[in-house]
C-alpha cells in the first residue's frame, strides 16, 4: 500500500476511485483522461479494481487511440503498466485475484504485450 496515504487518507483514495469507476468504464475516454487515469491508479497503488486498470491499458493500445496519443502519454502508460506489474510480484497477486506463480507471469505478460502495442508509437 502507498506509504504516502495513511489510514483515513488511504481510504478517501480508494472511495474516490469507487466513485469515478463507472466513468472510467464508458467510452469515448480521449487518449489523455486514459493515460492520467492509469498513472493516477498506479501512483496510487490502487489494485483493488484491476478490471478498470486492464479496460484502459486495452483502450489505450488500440490504434486509433495510439494515433491520437503522442510520446508522453504512451510513456505514461508504460509506466503505470510496468508499476502495476512490480505490484503483482509484490503482493503475490494477479489481476484475477489468484495467487499462483502462473497467474502472475500472466498478467505480467498482458502488461508487456500491451506496452510493446504501445512502443511503435514512440517519436525517436
Amino acid at each position: 500500500r502507498n506509504e504516502h496515504a495513511q489510514g483515513g487518507e488511504y481510504q478517501q483514495v480508494f472511495e474516490l476511485f469507487d466513485c469515478l469507476a463507472p466513468v472510467l468504464l464508458l467510452p469515448p475516454l480521449s487518449p489523455t483522461d486514459t493515460s492520467m487515469a492509469m498513472w493516477a491508479m498506479a501512483k496510487a497503488e490502487y489494485v483493488e479494481e484491476k478490471g478498470i486498470f486492464d479496460h484502459l491499458a486495452q483502450a489505450l493500445a488500440s490504434e486509433e487511440m495510439l494515433q491520437r496519443s503522442n510520446t508522453r502519454l504512451i510513456s505514461q502508460a508504460m509506466w503505470s503498466c510496468g508499476k502495476m506489474a512490480t505490484f503483482e510480484g509484490r503482493s503475490g497477486g494477479d489481476c484475477t485475484g489468484n495467487k499462483s506463480d502462473s497467474a502472475r507471469a500472466e498478467c505480467i505478460e498482458k502488461y508487456l504485450q500491451v506496452s510493446s502495442t504501445m512502443k511503435p508509437y514512440f517519436a525517436y
